[in-house]
């Protein structure tokens, strides 16, 4: 069942987007871990008490502007459900180990410049079968402050606020995501030339770049005409199909694409935000042209009628989009923030031939409306501790004559959260803190509204020392039996039910 369940019977394929642009990406990423930790080893600088990566909950994007240089290396364990593996090649059990950084360094010049460099990332090592080498870069830019410190421009990949609801949810519409893990996705920034205004009261983000990194997906193996994946969020095609009394085998090829074709897309936004940034009401604007994180898949099956295969070659594209947000909220300092968000998102249709046997995967434009309400409950007599609730609806267009409307017939497990209705609700607690040490604890639950699933998260941290952190971590996900045949995150992947146990040193 999940999300193969709905094509099994029409003989259409889903698979994980290809990573033929991830090569750049990822040699530009073993560089700036290389350098970084260069760096850190060479500046004497308290390690930064990072938060464990084991198990980020759908939270707002952390602030990245830290002074503060860290290297951190984890140890985890990899429990799953193992009658949720969706196939022999998928693991229920596997260990890994993950090695977090930071490093910023800044420099005055006589004039009242100021320039500086920052890059934060981590990178999964493998320690046994079931796991993939791994990186993932949120930043790495450099900048130039003016003596005013009303402008400053920025190179490089650097993550910006263009959405709230899409940092809390993951969504992927503004920023790439590196989904290796799906319930555990890394937000990571736009590639190119930045230029910030900034004023009291009013703040604007220029935009634009003509590199293109998209998503970063679950590793996967293309062999004997078939495609398979140990990582169990990744979801492969169906290898048969019955057709009365006959069988059918699909026989998978990628086909090869101009790499700089992928590369090399160009991106423009604007971002301006009005009132203060700590305290009173807010707005927020932002628009943008730019390549929809997701490849766009296209295949063109041919049927061999003499050996009963379906020959299947899959070309990715990059389709362009426009994309519109507006938020409005107030905040009271830390204390509290109200905001709500409508992101409007309307796709370039790729105008494939009508006559051809094209098939495609969907293209449906969509508002995204929600809020989000953050309160600090130290108020309320529990000091260190916090609670979230944030409400997202997706709303497609149902224009039938719409020409950006494509119903598509290809399901991939590298599409985005899949949901119509969710709700999210999250608290976090600091159960005890001392001068060195302290255990804390958060859990969230997520509610699909229209099928009715539910997603529980949740992690607790004991802090042994300033470098020593033990972790647990859970996921768990149930579906009523009537809403089987959905095809919600939730559903999707009810069977991945996981404990995670980590240990992290920080150096």
């Amino acid at each position: 069942m999940g999300l193969y369940s709905s094509f099994c019977q029409i003989r259409h394929s889903c698979l994980r987007l290809p990573k033929i642009a991830g090569v750049f990406g990822r040699v530009c990423v073993v560089v700036a871990l290389v350098c970084a930790a260069i760096c850190v080893s060479s500046h004497s600088a308290e390690a930064q008490d990072e938060e464990s990566v084991t198990m980020p909950l759908p939270v707002e994007a952390s602030p990245h502007s830290s002074a503060d240089n860290y290297l951190s290396m984890e140890m985890q364990q990899y429990d799953y459900n193992p009658q949720g593996a969706q196939s022999k090649d998928q693991f229920s059990q596997y260990t890994q180990a993950i090695a977090a950084f930071g490093f910023y360094h800044e420099h005055l010049s006589d004039a009242g410049i100021k320039t500086s460099f920052e890059t934060d990332g981590l990178a999964v090592l493998p320690m046994s079968e079931g796991t993939h080498f791994e990186i993932g870069l949120p930043n790495a830019y450099w900048s130039l402050l003016t003596p005013s410190k009303h402008f400053q421009l920025s190179v490089g990949r650097e993550l910006q606020s263009w959405s709230e609801l899409d940092d809390y949810w993951h969504l992927g519409i503004w920023q790439p995501l590196a989904r290796w893990d799906a319930a555990d996705p890394i937000t990571q920034g736009l590639t190119g030339l930045f230029a910030h205004f900034n004023e009291d009261n009013y703040r604007v983000v220029l935009f634009a770049s003509d590199i293109f990194l998209p998503d970063q997906e679950p590793d996967y193996q293309a062999s004997n005409g078939q495609i398979t994946s140990d990582n169990r969020w990744f979801r492969a095609p169906v290898s048969q199909i019955t057709t009365g009394n006959a069988e059918s085998t699909f026989n998978y090829s990628i086909a090869s694409v101009n790499i700089s074709k992928i590369v090399f897309q160009p991106t423009f936004a604007l971002m301006t935000e009005f009132g203060r940034e700590d305290e009173g009401p807010f707005f927020r604007a932002s628009a943008a042209q730019k390549p929809m994180n997701q490849f766009h898949l296209v295949e063109t099956p041919t049927e061999d009628v003499g050996t009963d295969t379906v020959n299947v070659p899959i070309i990715p594209m990059v389709i362009q989009e426009h994309v519109l947000t507006a938020e409005a909220g107030y905040r009271l300092g830390d204390n509290s923030e109200v905001v709500l968000s409508n992101t409007w998102e309307r796709f370039d249709n790729p105008n494939l031939p009508a006559n051809s046997n094209y098939l495609q995967s969907q293209l449906i434009d969509s508002d995204y409306m929600g809020m989000i309400y953050r309160q600090n409950l130290e108020q309320v007599g529990l000091p260190h501790s916090d609670l979230s609730v944030s409400y997202v609806n997706r709303v497609k267009q149902t224009n039938p004559q719409a020409d950006t409307i494509v119903n598509g017939n290809i399901e991939s497990s590298a599409d985005r959260l899949a949901f119509d209705k969710l709700l999210g609700v999250q608290f976090h607690h600091a159960l005890w803190q001392g001068a060195k040490s302290g255990l804390d604890g958060e859990v969230a639950y997520n509610y699909s509204i229209n099928d009715q699933g539910v997603w529980i998260q949740s992690m607790v941290n004991y802090k042994y020392d300033p470098h020593w952190t033990w972790s647990l971590a859970g996921d768990l996900f149930g579906l009523p039996a009537s809403s089987e045949n959905s095809t919600s995150f939730i559903s999707i992947y009810r069977g991945n039910d996981r404990l995670i146990g980590g240990l992290t040193y920080v150096y």
